[in-house]
């Protein structure tokens, strides 16, 4: 999925050969940055589970070094502090503790 976005960024397809292509810093902001935008600028937990997953194979199998592993952590972060993590259904079931008095009562149970 992230070397699909990466090329759909218009990275000639020839340069992404390996994993090292897809957790370099520069081809992973482009994936990420084509998906948001192919979502209408929304980043969804399926952005973010994406680019923690891109991070760990950085990590344990392409094993970066740790200044390319620092930006890989500071971009998922930045992703996560954004991220719309609450489907529907979750959204619907915690809005009930939207209102005080709710939340009073559940907490003086």
């Amino acid at each position: 999925m992230m070397a699909s976005a990466i090329v759909l960024s218009r990275v000639d397809i020839s340069k992404i050969v390996g994993l090292r292509d897809i957790v370099d810093v520069e081809n992973f902001r482009l994936g990420i940055q084509f998906m948001i935008d192919r979502g209408g600028g929304k980043i969804t937990e399926a952005i973010f589970g994406l680019a923690s997953g891109i991070k760990a194979i950085a990590r344990h199998h392409v094993k970066v070094d740790n200044l390319h592993l620092e930006r890989l952590k500071r971009l998922c972060s930045r992703i996560d502090q954004q991220a719309d993590r609450y489907r529907k259904k979750n959204k619907e079931r915690l809005a009930q503790f939207d209102d005080r008095r709710n939340l009073a009562l559940l907490m003086h149970l």
